[in-house]
């Protein structure tokens, strides 16, 4: 892994893991109101509304998509050694 690959590794997982410290919420409505995805919130500052929890789904779709993202300019970034 060159210089550049290795910026671009560590860029990557510095977001993943900001990413998991500040997730989306769902939000969990009774009554009349539909369920809906919320907004973003520190992991240990819990939203105080009962049912409400981490949108894992959504976090997973941004988590896989910075993975993809971040290989993919890895990839890019290769040396050409022939």
């Amino acid at each position: 892994m060159n210089k550049k690959q290795r910026i671009v590794f560590l860029a990557g997982t510095g977001i993943i893991v900001l990413m998991g410290l500040i997730p989306p919420w769902y939000f969990h409505r009774t009554g009349d109101y539909p369920d809906s995805p919320g907004y973003y919130g520190f992991i240990f500052a819990t939203p105080y509304e009962i049912g409400n929890a981490i949108d894992v789904t959504r976090l997973f779709i941004q988590w896989a998509v910075v993975a993809i993202a971040t290989a993919a300019i890895m990839w890019v970034l290769k040396d050409l050694k022939r």
